[in-house]
Order: C-alpha cells, then sequence, then structure tokens
C-alpha cells in the first residue's frame, strides 16, 4: 500500500531525466513510496519553494506523509542512499509530526551569545532577511518570541516529509507569504534586497544574465534564501514535533 507520497522537484529537461531516475529507483525500491515527478519555473526567485504552491491537497487525502525532494536527491547521496521508508519509520516510533531527511546541524556564528535561527540566517544573507520573515509571521498573526525561538531545529526546505493536515497549514501559510510578498510595499522592497549569497560571488552558480531573468537584478535577492527557512520556522511555531534523520552533518554558515 502506497502511504508516502513524494514530490520530486525539477525545473528544466536535464534535471527532468534525473527526477524521473530517482523516481524509478524509488518505485522499485520502495514499495509503499508514490514518487510524483512536477516540474517548476527556472526563473522564478522562490526556486523549489513553487512546489508547496502546486501541490494537489485534494490527492494528499489517501496518504499518511506527504514529502519533497529534489532531482539530484540520490546524487547527492550516491554512497549512503537514504531509505526514506525506513526514515519514516523511525519518525513515526518517535512520534514526529515532520520528518528532515538528513540531520543537519545548522552551525551558528560565534559571536559570544546565542542567536537564534532567524538570527543566524541574518548574519549570513543579510538584516532584511530578518525583517521579511518578522512581517510574513506578524502579519498572519503570530508573535515575535515564536518566530525567533533559539530552539527551532533547523532543516532543508526541500527533504522533507509532513501528515497531510501539517502540510496542508504550510502550503496555506507559504501562498500567503507569496501574497504578502507581491502587494505589500514594504515587504516587496525588502525582499529584493542583496542576499550576499556566497555562491555567486565565488562563481560556482549562475552568471549576471541568468540572475538578472530570474531576480531581475545582477545579484540574489531574499527570495530564496528566506522561503527556504520558512518550513522549520513555521513547524516550531505550530506546534510541531520534528525528527531528524540520520548520522549528524555540520553546516557551517556561509555554506
Amino acid at each position: 500500500m502506497k502511504s508516502i507520497l513524494l514530490y520530486i522537484v525539477y525545473h528544466d529537461d536535464e534535471s527532468e531525466v534525473k527526477a524521473k531516475q530517482t523516481a524509478q529507483r524509488i518505485m522499485h525500491a520502495e514499495p509503499s513510496v508514490e514518487p510524483y515527478t512536477i516540474r517548476v519555473s527556472n526563473e522564478s526567485p522562490y526556486f523549489e519553494s513553487q512546489v508547496f504552491a502546486k501541490m494537489n491537497l485534494e490527492f494528499h487525502d489517501s496518504f499518511k506523509w506527504i514529502g519533497v525532494v529534489t532531482h539530484n536527491f540520490d546524487s547527492k547521496n550516491a554512497h549512503n542512499p537514504i531509505n526514506i521508508e525506513k526514515q519514516v519509520g523511525n519518525g513515526e516510533a518517535n512520534g514526529a509530526d515532520v520528518i528532515s531527511l538528513l540531520n543537519i546541524d545548522f552551525e551558528k556564528p560565534r559571536v559570544g551569545r546565542s542567536v537564534s535561527f532567524v538570527e543566524s540566517a541574518a548574519m549570513q544573507h543579510g538584516p532584511f532577511l530578518w525583517m521579511v520573515i518578522h512581517y510574513l509571521f506578524k502579519m498572519q498573526g503570530y508573535k515575535e518570541e515564536d518566530f525567533t525561538n533559539k530552539d527551532i531545529q533547523g532543516f532543508f526546505s526541500n527533504w522533507w516529509l509532513a501528515k497531510p493536515a501539517v502540510m496542508a497549514k504550510y502550503v496555506k501559510f507559504v501562498k500567503q507569504c507569496q501574497h504578502i510578498v507581491s502587494v505589500n510595499p514594504l515587504v516587496s522592497r525588502y525582499i529584493k534586497e542583496d542576499g550576499y549569497y556566497l555562491g555567486h560571488a565565488h562563481k560556482k552558480s549562475i552568471n549576471d544574465e541568468r540572475l538578472q531573468k530570474i531576480f531581475g537584478c545582477t545579484h540574489y535577492t531574499l527570495h530564496p534564501f528566506v522561503f527556504e527557512r520558512l518550513p522549520p520556522i513555521f513547524c516550531h511555531v505550530i506546534g510541531c514535533k520534528l525528527y531528524r534523520a540520520g548520522s549528524v552533518v555540520n553546516w557551517h554558515l556561509g555554506d
């Protein structure tokens, strides 16, 4: 019986091939997982976070878990493949509402004091990231002490699973966030600030022409960096229990 729906996100013809290869492997190796490849625009500043607005919530009702991975899920774990069924079993045994497919220890900057997940992200991508997250939560009725809590555990926004009811709440939340970005002049201006992405600074990523098409400028704006951090913050704020799977992997500030 298929109990896990797994969206595999891709954005062009090359990544579609990888997504379908991953889907085929999962179909043969993990009988309870239903892989579903889904394309998102390669010219949207939201990157993989577009997938949440494209989800079919009515389709979710027949599954126990809804997950998201990217097309490079297998290649990123070629030497240590992640067994989704096993991790879901471990998560259920721990009473989890949300499962991160990697146990990431997001190392916070050494500034002589304890900082929150949001503050740590702002130290990496600039103060306007903090302001955007502040408004996205405050304008939807959440208290600042909830989304700046130092107990928030981070996880990758494109490698996680949640119970259908949790995912439905998140989809509703993230759609409203995108609406706020589009209609609120202050948030719209703040999110267009420089995201200080080191990948581009060191020429590890896309060139200026691609940046212009995606962001309308020659630097990464804050769109992807804000939205990739919303899932762990939101799940903490609504009281979800998180299970982080596998062995601990350190993720340094600036990576």
